[in-house]
């Protein structure tokens, strides 16, 4: 992106009243500052870690056959 275009941003950021705008910019630049996975519940983190478990274990199916089983089952 050329700089001309960068002024132009810069332009509607600065006229711009909308926090909830801002704030996403602010975020894009320099993050949220919050670990996602510390705001995961729980039951969610310990759900994501037995899946990892059962991966590395070598515990899976690949997602077409998942998925022909799912279609038959709910799909008729």
């Amino acid at each position: 992106m050329d700089i001309t275009n960068k002024y132009k941003l810069l332009e509607k950021l600065m006229q711009t009243q909308d926090d909830a705008l801002l704030d996403q910019v602010k975020v894009i630049l320099t993050g949220s500052g919050k670990d996602f996975w510390e705001e995961l519940d729980k039951k969610t983190q310990e759900s994501i870690l037995r899946g990892k478990a059962q991966s590395l274990a070598g515990n899976t199916r690949p997602h077409h056959q998942v998925m022909d089983e799912i279609n038959s089952r709910f799909i008729k």
